[in-house]
């Protein structure tokens, strides 16, 4: 709804088998490539975690407002989650 602010939650899985270091979420493709249309009103579109142990998750949140009307598709894999598999190792 025009003016409104809209929540993305986000929820990050390591379904693997070792922990994953110095996880790093990126989700600033999504807002520039609508700064026209939405505006950050809350949180942030990066985030980090020291680690996320194996079977675990972590979520974020920020909220935008939409700046004008109509119809908008969301694509649910805009943002980029980078980690290492040591402690601060290569990304």
């Amino acid at each position: 709804v025009l003016g409104r602010p809209l929540t993305a939650n986000i929820r990050i899985y390591n379904v693997g088998d070792s922990p994953a270091y110095d996880v790093q979420l990126r989700d600033a493709n999504w807002i520039s490539k609508n700064q026209e249309s939405l505006s950050l009103v809350k949180g942030s579109l990066v985030a980090s975690w020291p680690v996320l142990l194996p079977g675990a998750n972590i979520s974020h949140s920020y909220a935008v407002t939409p700046l004008i009307g109509g119809a908008a598709t969301l694509d649910s894999t805009i943002g980029d989650v980078l980690y290492s598999q040591t402690p601060g190792g290569e990304q």
